[in-house]
């Protein structure tokens, strides 16, 4: 029997049970080939789940997951190499075997962060190892000017007061990114951490293309908060609690 079979397959990464990756330890604590073969039963348990799960129950466990794993995102400061290949082998897999089901995924949140060193640590440190490793573009604003501001030899110290003469920049080629991944049919987490009016439109331009399942996030990523979500088969549904 496959130890690593859960009953549901949005137990893998539930947020609302304040243990949000069950397998996270385990594999952790596992080195070399027992390491490998934890993985390798993730692998496959989430392959068996979602083989037996329709186009509906698909989405449906699609939308809960990536919420999941932004609430997760939110209430961690911790990432090594064994949550990197836990993200992997279980968020990772589902996102490939989504695709090949014909579909795609497009997260979008508005929520705020304070511009201060402690509020933009998750957004610009965090989150884009922790998307990348589960199958997700990461495309974040605020932390492409950081890049911006790499590139002009701005230390990371600085951030925080130079961000006010990057960030039109840093939106321009955001929307650039986001085209990318709409005509690549590509995975996404798109975030600004300080929304204008016109921050969103590029993402939800995607919102009536085949297979696209759109979620937006403007609520804290606490339990018993909504999403919208756009199924690729039917218009906006309203508020989702997740």
């Amino acid at each position: 029997m496959n130890k690593c079979f859960l009953p549901k397959i949005t137990d893998y990464w539930d947020a609302n049970r304040g243990v949000p990756h069950p397998f996270w330890e385990v594999v952790t604590q596992a080195k070399g080939n027992d390491r490998a073969l934890i993985l390798q039963l993730i692998q496959d348990s989430i392959t068996e789940h979602v083989r037996v799960l329709s186009d509906e129950n698909l989405c449906n466990a699609a939308f809960v997951m990536v919420d999941d794993l932004y609430k997760s995102a939110n209430n961690t400061a911790a990432f090594d190499e064994g949550i990197r290949q836990y993200l992997g082998a279980s968020a990772g897999v589902f996102f490939a075997l989504f695709s090949k089901r014909g579909y795609v995924i497009h997260y979008i949140v508005d929520n705020e962060f304070s511009n201060t060193e402690i509020g933009v640590e998750r957004p610009l440190g965090l989150f884009p190892l922790w998307f990348r490793a589960s199958g997700l573009a990461y495309i974040c604003p605020q932390e492409l000017a950081l890049h911006l501001m790499k590139a002009d030899g701005i230390n990371r110290s600085e951030f925080c007061l130079k961000l006010s003469q990057y960030v039109r920049e840093a939106r321009y080629v955001s929307d650039k990114v986001l085209d990318s991944c709409h005509s690549e049919n590509r995975h996404y987490v798109f975030l600004d951490l300080d929304s204008t009016d016109t921050s969103f439109g590029k993402a939800f331009s995607s919102s009536d293309m085949p297979g696209v399942l759109t979620i937006f996030r403007n609520e804290a990523p606490i339990q018993g908060s909504k999403c919208e979500v756009g199924f690729p088969t039917r218009q906006f549904s309203g508020g989702q609690e997740t």
